[in-house]
């Protein structure tokens, strides 16, 4: 479980139903009967009331959404947007970042957005219903959290959850005219409407909506005076395959099932389960890169290619050319994942298409276990411990990097963002001038002291390689050829930011000697190999001059 949920204990039952009197119809002892539909439903309206303000109505023909659970994956959104907060203004010299999220499959509760809505009063967020049929034409973008739902029911009760919490300035439903709910299990891919929802602006960072009129199947009437990107997009996917898949998964569990589940077919079957529509979401945002580094081809070319499995080269080609310039800024994808091999199965797509930057999280909740994917078509990168500069983030979790994993997760996870040397000096004095002394030495380095929590160290950003011997050679016939290249390299977005600290470790044999680590951290960039380069060069630099 998150660290900051609150849910770690199971709630006082009496002093909840003291809270929220309906709820006393269902306390039997010190618990409710979890196989009770309505008593599942009261549960999960009484913890939203107490503990959030909200105010929701559950249909009892829809699926009834747990709030710890719910919660776990907001808070973990919640570190991940922290740690742009603080990247953004690092790398593009912004002084504040507007978050936006995208949450597809909101479902009839809205609870995503409620719930981040309620933690975070600034965010403003746009969000689509499950994507069951080829809708290329989602023409859709505001400042509001828009929600795209695909039935009736669950259209007319998000948008009531949404009215009666005062929250219609945020989050918008928009209902999408010509699905039809019987359709959505058919054999289609998914279709997610990114390159559309994610429209390039300008360089600085701006999208806007196309302006070419919207078929049927687009949202009739929805603002479009929006230039802000979305930062992160999350998702709780269809569970199962095939109504065969949920028996056989019921069947598995030797005491039945936990609790009362009241899904229909659209909230819980997609064809291929949820790895494959994951699977077909990460590859359409690596489409979406593609269109924003040049690539003319449109959404029905895409999805051809994607059914013909023929998207892998230029994906892989398109995901290397994109330069740190060009960026809209960040974006993480995200989704939930119920089954431990559906991980197994998204990494084996982020392999496949050269997606080295991404992140992996574990939700635990009693006896219920779920697992969290992140990715990153750019070079924003999370930290293996968090950053978040917020008081309450004392008790945080890795973000990028799930901690102590079983076998088969530790070989999944993704590369390191932190490296780590250990350094032994005789004098700890002035130890942080001289790393100053040697990172400013660096030619082209930008160098500054973090103001972030933790330990003191340094922000340094550069535009390229000045350190390695060929490009000290490269550097020197610049200069005998009087190339602005230096200046450039000022004006240029960085190719890599990174902060670097210095920790105190156990001391050594002598009285003055002691042992220190330098922890490099990875911010942003694209190449690992300039990373690496730099911290062994920093390093060895450091240990010869102390």
């Amino acid at each position: 479980m998150h660290p900051r949920n609150p849910y770690h204990s199971p709630p006082d039952f009496d002093a909840l139903a003291q809270a929220y009197p309906l709820l006393s119809t269902y306390v039997k002892g010190r618990s409710i009967d979890f196989h009770d539909e309505a008593a599942q439903r009261c549960l999960t309206q009484a913890l939203l009331k107490r503990d959030f303000n909200l105010e929701v109505h559950l249909p009892p023909d829809r699926l009834c959404p747990p709030v710890p659970n719910r919660l776990n994956y907001i808070l973990w959104i919640q570190d991940l947007v922290r740690a742009l907060e603080r990247a953004v203004p690092l790398v593009s010299r912004k002084t504040r970042c507007t978050i936006h999220g995208l949450d597809i499959g909101t479902g009839a509760s809205a609870i995503y957005p409620l719930l981040a809505c309620s933690l975070e009063p600034t965010w403003k967020f746009t969000a689509t219903g499950t994507p069951v049929l080829v809708l290329p034409t989602l023409l859709f973008f505001s400042l509001n959290w828009a929600t795209l739902e695909l039935d009736d029911e669950s259209y007319t009760n998000a948008a009531g959850n949404i009215r009666v919490n005062g929250l219609s300035e945020r989050i918008r439903v928009v209902k999408v005219e010509g699905a039809d709910v019987q359709d959505s299990v058919s054999e289609q891919l998914p279709h997610f409407g990114f390159n559309h929802l994610f429209s390039a602006g300008d360089s600085s960072g701006t999208s806007s909506v196309p302006t070419s009129p919207a078929p049927s199947t687009a949202p009739a009437a929805v603002p479009s005076n929006s230039t802000t990107p979305v930062q992160f997009t999350m998702c709780n996917p269809p569970f199962y395959s095939s109504t065969a898949d949920v028996q056989d998964s019921e069947a598995l569990k030797e005491l039945g099932a936990l609790g009362a589940c009241t899904g229909v077919p659209v909230e819980m079957i997609t064809p291929g389960g949820e790895a494959r529509f994951v699977g077909e979401m990460v590859r359409e945002s690596v489409s979406v890169s593609a269109s924003s580094s040049g690539d003319s081809m449109d959404d029905e070319e895409r999805m051809k290619k994607r059914r013909t499995g023929n998207d892998t080269v230029d994906s892989g080609v398109s995901l290397r050319s994109v330069s740190p310039g060009s960026e809209e800024g960040p974006r993480w994808y995200t989704s939930m994942l119920g089954k431990m091999g559906s991980v197994v199965e998204i990494v084996e797509v982020f392999r496949e298409l050269g997606i080295t930057n991404y992140a992996i999280t574990e939700f635990v909740q009693g006896q219920t276990r779920r697992w969290a994917v992140g990715w990153c078509i750019g070079g924003w990168r999370l930290s293996d411990i968090s950053l978040a500069s917020h008081a309450d983030a004392l008790s945080t979790q890795d973000i990028a990097r799930l901690p102590n994993p079983n076998p088969t997760l530790q070989r999944l996870l993704p590369p390191r963002n932190a490296l780590r040397f250990d350094i032994r000096i005789s004098n700890e004095s002035d130890v942080h001038a001289r790393l100053e002394g040697v990172l400013t030495g660096v030619v082209g380095a930008q160098v500054t002291r973090d103001e972030g929590p933790g330990p003191t160290g340094f922000v340094v950003s550069v535009a390229r390689d000045t350190w390695s011997r060929n490009a000290r050679r490269k550097r020197k016939r610049e200069e005998v050829a009087h190339n602005e290249a230096p200046e450039r390299d000022r004006l240029q977005a960085p190719a890599l930011l990174c902060i670097i600290v210095l920790r105190q470790g156990d001391t050594g044999g002598g009285v003055d000697e002691v042992q220190m680590e330098m922890e490099v951290r990875w911010v942003y960039g694209k190449e690992r190999s300039l990373l690496e380069s730099f911290a062994s060069h920093v390093a060895r630099k450091f240990m010869r001059i102390i």
